[in-house]
């Protein structure tokens, strides 16, 4: 690449930067030197603009004095998120405001302070689509400014660009305008006559350790068609075969297990990619043990997933590898010292993510945020946005009355739902479309049953790709993505003062569910879709011990004063 030097990152971090920018710290400066202003209209202007520097954990002298600024950053973090009422937080916001109209200078937006140059204009004016144009721009200036041709783009170049966003600091997320210009840059060379065909990726992308199934001999290729083609269509008559067939995804995930551990001994050179010609070379106890020791160094430490990939290997080994009893009690023993012992308990990350709600308020925010992002989208004047908003809605409301998993979630379809005279719903999400490949089936309250009709009516057009079947419709008319599923909603969750992923839905429902009913344990387990209440006790329950203590107190104290009643 030849526009990267070792001075190229430095030289980027000042691509976005203004010459003559204004800082918070300036606006500071100016309001105590204002001799116009009193004494307490200097001390509340300064006052407001330290607090900004303390709650958002930023120096004032690398925050613009500019609107768009001033409203990311506050829109970045809610009052319930800074400890805050929404009354201090407003008045914080007001007198930056004031300091920023007051002393601020208007600064334009990056794309007309720093002109594109013609060459990168050109390639632009040919995209059709303006929001694929629109989120180039960044890209088109980046490189405008040092000097690097369209043609010249490469993953490198990102690096770069990565460097001008974070040193600019107008995006909260920079690693996001990556992704976003990837998506973007390479859906253009697709579909953009003349756009340069180089293709992008994250340059924070590490290099994969899992060899293709092409790097390993036919003899383990075919080894693994038999065991798909046994666990897809299993014998009934065949004592070691699964009762049922596995599902699709299952099938996938064990071969992509049988890549990572043959990988493992490859790059570790426990052995050469063409020693494994068959699945039964992973099974021998020192290949077995090396293929680990591998993914232990990775890891640091003993982890879940180690030891559930050993578990998995094992069990493959037992049935389809028929195994001499010798080699089982072997690997059995791998198998437990690898255990890192919190395989039947919550984790410690989502214990403290559920933390939040010990506070009533965030129970609140939680339940009423379909109600309160309805509102937003009713009141909404650009269509798209508001249909967005609607959609969060509806996918909130799933996630708390039906607990869904983001995999079922994503790809329900409107024929799902069956429409019922008494104002509800019933909603089946067939068993190949969950986890446990079981149906589950749910009656949807007429509270969330109105929002759903409401937004398959009226919001649901304006998103591209309707034509698609799925309530939540996604590019090419399948459904939509996981990760764009997932980032809506935390976005949205965010917002609300929430940090919230969608799997989180499913612990917070059995925290508050069982909170308020102590012996709700089985209706929660069967809305979660568990075959057994030992999943649901093991993973799911753990933070409710203070309610339940509140209950058994409460029963206390009414059987004492019951006590003390009858012996009067």
């Amino acid at each position: 690449m030849n526009h990267f030097d070792p001075t190229f990152l430095a030289r980027s971090k000042a691509a976005f930067l203004s010459k003559d920018q204004i800082t918070l710290a300036d606006l500071k400066r100016l309001a105590e030197a204002d001799s116009s202003l009193t004494g307490s209209q200097r001390r509340d202007l300064a006052s407001a603009l330290n607090r900004v520097e303390q709650l958002f954990q930023t120096p004032l002298m690398r925050l613009e004095a500019v609107p768009r600024r001033v409203r990311e950053v506050f829109a970045s973090k809610s009052p319930a998120q800074l400890d805050l009422s929404e009354k201090t937080f407003a008045n914080i916001r007001s007198l930056v405001a004031k300091a920023v109209q007051r002393y601020g200078q208007p600064v334009s937006p990056l794309t007309k302070r720093i002109p594109v140059s013609p060459s990168w204009q050109d390639l632009l004016d040919r995209i059709a689509i303006a929001y694929q144009r629109q989120a180039l721009y960044r890209l088109a200036t980046y490189c405008s400014v040092m000097g690097i041709a369209p043609e010249e783009v490469t993953t490198e170049t990102l690096l770069g660009l990565f460097e001008a966003v974070e040193a600019e600091e107008a995006i909260k997320n920079p690693r996001d305008v990556l992704k976003n210009t990837i998506a973007n840059w390479n859906r253009s060379a697709r579909t953009v006559p003349g756009w340069p065909q180089a293709l992008l990726c994250s340059p924070f992308r590490q290099e994969p350790y899992a060899l293709p199934l092409s790097a390993f001999p036919s003899s383990f290729q075919g080894d693994i068609v038999l065991w798909r083609e046994r666990m897809a269509n299993p014998d009934p008559l065949d004592e070691e075969a699964p009762a049922r067939a596995l599902r699709p995804a299952t099938i996938e995930h064990r071969i992509y297990n049988f890549r990572q551990f043959a990988s493992a001994l490859v790059q570790s050179s426990h052995l050469p990619a063409e020693a494994i010609t068959s699945l039964n070379v992973l099974f021998q106890p020192e290949a077995f043990k090396a293929a680990l020791r591998f993914f232990l160094d990775r890891s640091g430490k003993k982890t879940q997933r180690v030891h559930n990939l050993a578990r998995s290997m094992r069990l493959i080994g037992k049935h389809y590898g028929r195994l001499d009893e010798a080699t089982l009690a072997t690997l059995e023993k791998v198998c437990r010292k690898l255990d890192p012992g919190d395989r039947r308990q919550m984790t410690e990350r989502n214990r403290k993510r559920l933390g939040q709600f010990d506070d009533p308020r965030n129970v609140g925010r939680l339940l009423t945020f379909p109600e309160q992002e309805a509102r937003r989208a009713a009141a909404e004047k650009n269509p798209l946005r508001a249909a967005k908003a609607m959609e969060r809605a509806v996918a909130v409301d799933l996630l708390i009355c039906c607990g869904l998993r983001i995999g079922s979630l994503r790809t329900l379809e409107l024929s799902d739902f069956t429409w019922l005279s008494s104002g509800r719903a019933v909603l089946v999400v067939p068993a190949e479309r969950t986890k446990t490949g079981r149906p589950l089936e749910f009656e949807i309250n007429a509270e969330i049953t109105a929002r759903l009709k409401y937004h398959i009516a009226a919001f649901r057009s304006r998103l591209p790709e309707t034509e698609s079947p799925y309530l939540f419709p996604g590019l090419g008319g399948g459904p939509r993505s996981t990760t764009a599923m997932a980032d809506a909603i935390r976005r949205g969750m965010c917002r609300a003062g929430l940090e919230m992923n969608p799997h989180l839905f499913r612990h917070a429902i059995a925290k508050i569910t069982v909170e308020a009913d102590p012996g709700a344990y089985l209706a929660v387990s069967r809305v979660l879709g568990h075959t057994t209440l030992d999943t649901t006790m093991g993973h799911y329950l753990g933070t409710e011990s203070k309610a339940a203590g509140r209950h058994v107190d409460r029963l206390l104290s009414e059987a004492k004063a019951k006590a003390v009643k009858g012996a009067r």
